[in-house]
């Protein structure tokens, strides 16, 4: 089962075009990293926090539908708490801490180099 959800997710037109590549993906427990390039900064030459909230909705996306239903993301929070550079890898760690029906609670730490850059909760429902 989990060889088709990463099958799913690692077609996913956008997240290949912004370059984000999975890393693990276990039932409820998901691992992927982009590297900040010129196209994912702004203005001031930081990286977008758009990229920084893609990766962890990815990554959330994968957890939450490592119990083989599509589960869509239906409300998400995050928190950023340092700023990302050109060169820095993104790793976004999601993990599912909670279920309840179909609903499924995801908690998503995003580093640098283990240094926590944001922190993102996101809730998804199954669609069965």
């Amino acid at each position: 089962m989990l060889e088709e959800i990463y099958k799913r997710f690692e077609n996913d037109h956008f997240a290949n075009e912004i370059g984000i590549r999975i890393l693990s993906l276990e039932t409820g427990k998901a691992k992927a990293s982009v590297t900040i390039g010129m196209k994912h900064l702004n203005g001031v030459a930081i990286a977008q926090g758009g990229v920084t909230y893609t990766l962890g909705d990815f990554a959330s996306a994968l957890a939450g539908n490592s119990f083989g239903p599509v589960a869509v993301t239906i409300e998400s929070s995050i928190s950023y708490k340092k700023s990302i550079k050109e060169g820095d890898i993104l790793v976004a760690y999601a993990e599912v801490i909670e279920t309840n029906g179909r609903a499924i609670t995801v908690e998503t730490v995003i580093t640098v180099n283990n240094e926590i850059k944001a922190i993102m909760k996101s809730k998804l429902l199954s669609v069965k």
